[in-house]
């Protein structure tokens, strides 16, 4: 593990499955990083296109490239948790290989984390949104959180910056979930650390909707209700806490949100500046309904 404070190295670890014209924009945007000591790790899910011998080719090209194809199909937390466990570097985040980085993510990363209080255990950014429309930058998130404030909403988002050693200590993403694995990683992290994680004021992921694949994000409406139960279960969620955390799937699953906890999540929701973000997920909750 490197430990040099001035120069650490930084890990990203990107899961791919037959996407491999998405995957080289992915690639390209982390090697272009203006901070250059890095390792990409990219897990093939094995896929059938040439993903392979492009990265065969990428790894040749760019030293810092290393690459694993899994054996079988086993989906991208298995492929996550392949990278993190091969992680060389001090410091590790990840990206989907259909997004990408603006060039100067990870400085920003660095920097913050040089400046930010020893409660924090994990960064996260805010995000663009890229459409047919354009790119446009989506709603700020929260400016921190801890595990507690994660049963309102997945503030930091499908990415954090870390320590490599936390990920592994809590054993990286669970591959039982089907879905909700990244907020289930995030609220483990900041519980058995005893941590924080802060958000940096910049718009460095960009989160591509534009494209006709399927997000890896995207799952069916009784996947998110197994993922919901199985999350509120092994984290031993309250009564109280798995009926607010339920509200998260309103906007998927467009089942009709129960008033009494509608307001308990806006009256509870971590830092009342955020008021307003409640009141937007109530809409959209609402909203989804009547469709």
């Amino acid at each position: 593990m490197v430990e040099n404070i001035s120069n650490p190295l930084i890990t990203v670890y990107i899961p791919t499955y037959n996407r491999r014209d998405l995957l080289e924009r992915a690639a390209r945007s982390v090697l272009d990083q203006t901070y250059k000591n890095i390792e990409l790790i990219i897990v093939d899910d094995r896929s059938s296109d040439d993903t392979i011998e492009f990265l065969e080719t990428l790894s040749i090209e760019d030293k810092r490239v290393r690459y694993f194809k899994n054996t079988v199909n086993s989906g991208a937390c298995v492929s996550r948790n392949r990278a993190i466990s091969a992680a060389k570097g001090e410091f590790i985040t990840g990206l989907d290989d259909d997004d990408y980085f603006s060039n100067f993510r990870l400085e920003g990363f660095l920097r913050a984390w040089r400046i930010a209080n020893i409660n924090v255990v994990a960064l996260y950014s805010n995000v663009c949104r890229k459409t047919q429309r354009g790119v446009k930058k989506a709603s700020p998130r929260l400016n921190f959180c801890r595990y507690k404030d994660l049963v309102y909403s997945n503030w930091p988002g499908n990415q954090v910056f870390t320590k490599v050693i936390f990920l592994k200590s809590i054993g990286g993403f669970d591959t039982d979930l089907p879905a909700w694995q990244d907020l289930d990683c995030w609220y483990r992290l900041l519980k058995e650390t005893k941590g924080e994680a802060h958000g940096i004021d910049d718009y460095s992921y960009i989160l591509d909707v534009s494209h006709p694949h399927e997000r890896i994000s995207q799952k069916g409406n009784d996947k998110l209700e197994q993922a919901w139960e199985i999350f509120c279960n092994k984290n031993f969620l309250t009564d109280n806490e798995k009926n607010i955390s339920r509200l998260m799937l309103a906007n998927y699953s467009g089942f009709r949100p129960d008033f009494y906890y509608l307001l308990k999540k806006i009256t509870g929701m971590p830092r009342w500046k955020n008021f307003r973000h409640a009141l937007i997920l109530v809409y959209l909750s609402f909203s989804v309904v009547k469709k």
